[in-house]
């Protein structure tokens, strides 16, 4: 959570949220109304948004700095109400090929003065079919390192990022141009190219540029598969330190129930001992979820394996475990346990766990 610099820059923001606000409310009139009887398109939109926070309580672990884990920098016994995510966009269908999406979100960050801040989250347009069964997307839109399919898999990110969010290996959305789609009508290979600026919704600083390629396929007997590799070309003083990514998914999703597992790493070029040595971390992810009384309660549970670098002196493990129960569609009260320990390598003892018990509140209309 970085504070922003300045209160000007608080006040842009405030300025931007509120046009943005004030143009969404305007166009609420214009809710979708896709079809007439006859069948003809009709341009329209709708309104969505989501929101999802929690009250906590830390019930072991000590602050630190050496985890980009949440809650890590939290004393034992702090406890808190929180607003994780808060997001408000509309989507407007022009033509039957082409849309545009806009979004606004806080997703925990914080002015100077501790209140809330917004961002651009969402600011692209769409346009399908410029190829076979593929669609073209320009401006602020998802990654395909995670926000566009293992995250959907995942399905709880009300509860918590998937790893490679977690754990820093990419972000979720970036300025660019992205081609998506399927390699037939079927829809059982997809894929998606994308470059981008690599800098999610901050302004570009540099020359180089972040190509990311996906492929992934969903069989018809609910086999999933997905294999995804990134470049982020930098230089720093005249020192390479580009990135290089690979992932690999595989899960199995049938009506009430999924199970994944992915596997993620990547070569930071320079990235230590004063760019002069590579960092390598990895990771491991694998958990499930499913209905345990269809359309009223759910419950999940997920491991993470994490290393920060192959030559670094401990490893971290992530646990979550907990219910989702549906007092009505779209609305979700979840209590979870959330836990990251720090497991002994190289004979460097582990570090406390941090133990985090919640209550996790999530709704959203589409």
């Amino acid at each position: 959570m970085k504070p922003l610099r300045s209160q000007r820059k608080f006040k842009n923001i405030l300025t931007l949220s509120g046009l943005s606000c004030l143009f969404l409310l305007t166009m609420i009139p214009l809710t979708t109304v896709k079809a007439q009887s006859t069948g003809q398109f009709k341009p329209g939109g709708h309104v969505f948004g989501q929101f999802f926070g929690d009250y906590y309580y830390k019930l072991s672990g000590q602050s630190n700095s050496f985890s980009t884990a949440q809650y890590t920098s939290h004393q034992k016994n702090f406890n808190a109400v929180d607003i994780r995510r808060l997001y408000f966009g509309y989507d407007y269908n022009f033509s039957p090929r082409v849309s545009g999406k806009m979004e606004l979100a806080n997703e925990g960050n914080f002015l100077s003065d501790g209140n809330f801040a917004v961002y651009i989250k969402s600011a692209q347009l769409k346009i399908n079919d410029v190829i076979p069964n593929g669609n073209l997307i320009l401006g602020e839109t998802g990654t395909p390192t995670f926000a566009t399919f293992t995250e959907h898999i995942w399905g709880y990110r009300s509860l918590a990022k998937t790893l490679p969010d977690m754990r820093k290996f990419g972000g979720s959305h970036d300025l660019g141009i992205a081609l998506q789609g399927n390699f037939s009508s079927e829809g059982i290979f997809g894929y998606e190219l994308m470059i981008g600026n690599g800098r999610g919704s901050k302004v570009e600083n540099n020359k180089y540029k972040k190509i990311y390629l996906e492929l992934h396929a969903k069989l018809k007997d609910g086999l999933l598969f997905e294999l995804y590799s990134d470049y982020e070309g930098n230089s720093t003083n005249g020192i390479n330190t580009a990135r290089t990514t690979f992932k690999g998914f595989a899960g199995y999703q049938i009506p009430n129930f999924t199970v994944g597992l992915s596997a993620i790493t990547q070569t930071r070029k320079n990235a230590v001992q004063n760019n002069t040595v590579n960092s390598n971390p990895s990771g491991l992810s694998v958990f499930a979820h499913g209905s345990l009384i269809k359309n009223k309660l759910n419950g999940m549970i997920r491991y993470d394996f994490y290393n920060p670098d192959k030559s670094s002196n401990y490893n971290e493990h992530f646990f979550l475990a907990g219910l989702d129960y549906l007092p009505a569609p779209h609305v979700h009260l979840m209590p979870n346990m959330w836990v990251n320990s720090y497991g002994s390598k190289g004979g460097v003892p582990s570090k406390s766990a941090d133990v985090v018990a919640r209550l996790t509140f999530y709704y959203n209309f589409p």
